[in-house]
């Protein structure tokens, strides 16, 4: 859209602990890979750990990772169901072979809920819940909410579905997926 334009094997969407696992686990593969951070510092935990706000973003670097933080995908440039690039809020153009979709359900907004319904909040994906929206919650607020297990719909290999077919190229990773938490090695 007339930004910066990079050109990655991978994309990663969402900087959160998959995010960067599958940032990891691609780059030790020997993939060129740009992460797309919304957040200005990435998961913290204990110093020494990977997760350390500079222990992880270190090996990130170490294995050539491109860290684009502060930054969010708007959008992107389909040719049919195959992803080309994708746009960000700061002006870059990422062209990729694959893509990985990790950002999160609703606390991170990766997922969107309005008066329409729950949607995918960059490219539409499908979601993976019940029509019926008294079905997304329990009247018991200390029970565990079904909403809470939403996700976006994918085949076998964890390709995103939007209108009913399966994207080529874009995986989730993590929470998007909806269900038990999934890294997405």
């Amino acid at each position: 859209m007339g930004g910066k334009t990079m050109r990655f094997d991978t994309v990663v969407i969402g900087g959160g602990r998959a995010g960067q696992e599958a940032a990891l686990t691609r780059a030790r593969l020997g993939k060129k890979v740009c992460l797309v951070s919304a957040g200005l510092t990435l998961h913290v935990l204990e110093p020494g750990a990977e997760g350390h706000p500079y222990g992880l973003l270190k090996n990130l670097a170490d294995e050539g990772v491109t860290v684009l933080r502060g930054d969010v995908v708007t959008g992107g440039n389909w040719d049919g169901m195959l992803l080309r690039e994708v746009f960000t809020a700061n002006g870059v153009d990422l062209q990729a072979d694959e893509f990985v979709l990790a950002t999160g359900r609703f606390f991170s907004r990766g997922l969107v809920a309005d008066m329409n319904g729950i949607r995918e909040s960059i490219f539409g994906a499908d979601v993976d819940c019940p029509e019926d929206r008294s079905l997304w919650f329990d009247s018991d607020f200390f029970a565990p909410q079904p909403f809470e297990s939403f996700g976006v719909k994918t085949d076998g290999n964890k390709r995103i579905s939007i209108g009913g077919n399966f994207a080529l190229n874009v995986y989730a990773a993590g929470k998007i997926l909806g269900g038990k938490y999934n890294a997405g090695k």
